[in-house]
């Protein structure tokens, strides 16, 4: 008979209708197409492509769907895994596994030991058996009727996983439990929990999976809930012994098959509940492999355990930097999917809202490179920003005055003189802040004033890219503006070149760039940087 796994405390959001994500979320991972066709500017274009977040906005070089492995994903994930390839997932590390669950058991006595359970018989691995004793404390479970029935389930799960015997007093508490749910109102999913956890009291199941329950009905929607549903139908109807005709099977395979294609990551629930619905229906184990494989691939050598998901976010300024890096190589179409200028203008409104002169300006810039410029957007950028501008510049905001002004310039705007205020020059970090203010003074309208204030700044920077290490790629770019700096742009010292080698690459992203030395990821930023200061080597 299928065993069927209740969620814990996320299946408890599940009953009282709090509801998942839908099935089916992708991430859009590297798809290894071959970076030609865009002449210099091939590795580079080749870097940006899988760098599409969840939310179809770009991410940051570097940033893993994967995180530390999880008990409670893994608690899914490797029964899945098992089901789907007929065979037990090896788990070589039993004492570090072990050590997982016993801390975990601290704060989740329930479901960390659940999990483990569900990790011992799909791995047939030893887990010490006093790693499940404690579930005899457990309280009797409490909450709406499915919750409840799901908490004695496990329990009876973990009992029998671990070879521990309920005594008389934690048995009759239990059925008491199941009893007392009888009476309200369960769907398939928990009748089939309900019937399971009987048999493991030693009561009559029956009450939950007479043959009057046993009849398949299909939602009209995927969901975690209807999945978990079709599923428990598939259960009571077994139970029943009731016989699945043709029909009804190719009906369960036309709902399930689109499922297939759902990514395993942070669907871990779901694949399981696909997996044994698929083959308490009679479908073919062989359809399951592609499954398999992406479970078998996010496993952690060391602890067997499968990494737990992250849900990768991008952000509008990445968006903006890949936006820049693809127009330039011509390539925006190939690079950018319509799904992204969508989630721009999905922003715009709160944008709006929050008065984000920044945020206005790149969308504007990202719509215009992608073909559908907003022209309203631009016109209430631009007055949004004359009227910040107008309030002058000085320490704190001169860096978002410098990126407003190179935004305005981007989109064709005419930038309005704009009065600076000067400031000691203290540290590293002020003598970048006064480069930038310099490097904007063609449009301060007190330049003589401001740069009097700062005699010596210019003097700086030829010493300072003699010897760039250290420096970061934002100190280059903003000492490179500044007037009168006694460096040519074409006859940059090769000192510049050596540096720009050494933070070059970080691992997946042979073509883009650091933002400096000590850093090991790379940063849209920084590329773009690099490039527009005609410091990058760009391999085709």
């Amino acid at each position: 008979m299928l065993r069927l796994l209740p969620r814990g405390r996320a299946f408890t959001a599940l009953v009282i209708a709090l509801v998942l994500g839908a099935v089916g979320t992708v991430v859009i991972l590297r798809d290894g197409r071959p970076s030609t066709g865009h002449g210099v500017y091939g590795g580079v274009i080749g870097d940006l492509r899988g760098l599409v977040g969840e939310n179809s906005l770009f991410i940051r070089p570097g940033l893993s769907s994967d995180g530390q492995p999880s008990l409670a994903a893994s608690g899914y994930a490797l029964p899945a895994l098992a089901a789907a390839t007929g065979e037990p997932t090896a788990v070589d590390d039993v004492a570090a596994l072990s050590s997982v669950v016993a801390f975990q058991s601290k704060t989740d006595p329930l479901w960390a030991r659940w999990s483990a359970a569900m990790i011992k018989e799909s791995a047939q691995v030893a887990l010490p058996r006093d790693l499940f004793t404690g579930i005899l404390d457990v309280p009797a479970p409490t909450g709406p009727a499915a919750v409840r029935v799901a908490g004695v389930a496990a329990v009876v799960d973990i009992a029998a996983a671990a070879d521990i015997s309920l005594d008389k007093k934690k048995r009759s508490q239990l059925a008491d439990v199941l009893r007392g749910a009888l009476g309200e109102s369960l769907g398939a999913f928990s009748k089939c929990r309900a019937a399971q956890a009987a048999d493991g009291l030693g009561l009559d199941g029956s009450p939950w999976s007479d043959g009057s329950s046993a009849g398949i009905t299909l939602p009209s929607t995927r969901s975690p809930e209807s999945l978990m549903d079709v599923y428990g139908a598939l259960c009571v109807a077994e139970r029943a012994k009731v016989r699945l005709d043709d029909d009804v099977k190719r009906s369960v395979r036309d709902w399930l098959e689109p499922l297939l294609a759902m990514p395993a990551a942070g669907n871990e629930l779901e694949s399981y509940y696909l997996v044994r619905s698929w083959l308490a229906a009679g479908l073919p184990r062989d359809s399951l492999q592609p499954l398999a494989a992406q479970i078998s691939n996010r496993r952690d050598d060391r602890t067997g355990l499968v990494r737990d998901h992250i849900v990768r976010l991008g952000t509008l300024e990445n968006t903006y930097y890949v936006a820049v890096l693809a127009n330039k190589a011509a390539a925006f179409g190939d690079i950018v999917p319509a799904a992204t200028l969508d989630a721009v203008r999905a922003l715009i409104p709160q944008m709006k809202a929050k008065s984000s002169l920044t945020d206005m300006l790149m969308a504007a810039v990202i719509l215009r490179y992608g073909g559908r410029a907003d022209v309203s957007l631009e016109r209430e950028a631009e007055n949004a920003s004359v009227a910040w501008l107008s309030k002058g510049l000085g320490r704190q905001n001169v860096v978002q005055g410098d990126r407003v002004i190179s935004l305005m310039r981007e989109l064709g705007m005419e930038v309005p003189p704009v009065r600076g205020t000067a400031f000691p020059v203290a540290g590293a970090e002020d003598r970048y802040l006064a480069w930038t203010m310099l490097g904007i003074s063609n449009f301060l309208q007190n330049r003589g004033e401001v740069e009097a204030s700062f005699p010596s700044l210019p003097s700086l920077v030829e010493p300072a890219l003699r010897k760039p290490d250290g420096l970061l790629v934002k100190e280059v770019a903003s000492a490179m503006q500044v007037p009168g700096n006694g460096v040519k742009a074409d006859a940059l010292p090769d000192s510049l070149s050596t540096w720009s080698r050494s933070i070059r690459g970080c691992p997946g992203y042979e073509s883009l760039y650091r933002p400096v030395q000590q850093e090991t990821r790379c940063s849209l930023e920084a590329t773009v940087q690099i490039i527009n200061l005609g410091l990058a080597s760009l391999p085709g």
